[in-house]
């Protein structure tokens, strides 16, 4: 919520991912509501198929910014579809449920109702199924 897409250059999502040891990571509004979450295969995918696509010879990935990313379609819809909303009194199961529900989901947010208009208050990974199940 803080940070325009268009001023956050890809090169330091990724530096941002790797400091964290991280995989994924969702992107909250300014009132704590996810928006998408960004997968790091994803961003390295669209990097590659930039470079491979350039004209320029002299276009540089490191320019490539978050808003370049969610100008493409089919990722900005990977990136607001891959994840479920719950309410805070879900049981495991039910957070299972609801994940398994929904192809391609595979992180699961808990507001206070399960709304997706309502501040994220925890964050449940698929991983974090598998170990708790």
């Amino acid at each position: 919520g803080q940070i325009t897409p268009e001023s956050l250059k890809l090169t330091e999502l990724l530096k941002e991912l790797d400091v964290r040891k991280l995989n994924r990571i969702p992107v909250l509004d300014q009132d704590g509501r996810v928006i998408y979450m960004i997968h790091r295969s994803l961003i390295e995918k669209f990097i590659v198929a930039q470079m491979l696509n350039s004209t320029q010879e002299n276009s540089n990935s490191k320019n490539l910014t978050f808003g370049d990313l969610l100008n493409d379609n089919e990722m900005k819809k990977v990136f607001e579809n891959s994840f479920v909303m719950v309410r805070r009194q879900a049981t495991l199961a039910e957070a299972k449920s609801a994940m398994l529900a929904k192809p391609g989901s595979s992180d699961i947010f808990v507001t206070a109702g399960g709304n997706s208009n309502e501040p994220v208050q925890g964050w449940l990974t698929n991983v974090d199924l598998v170990k708790n199940s």
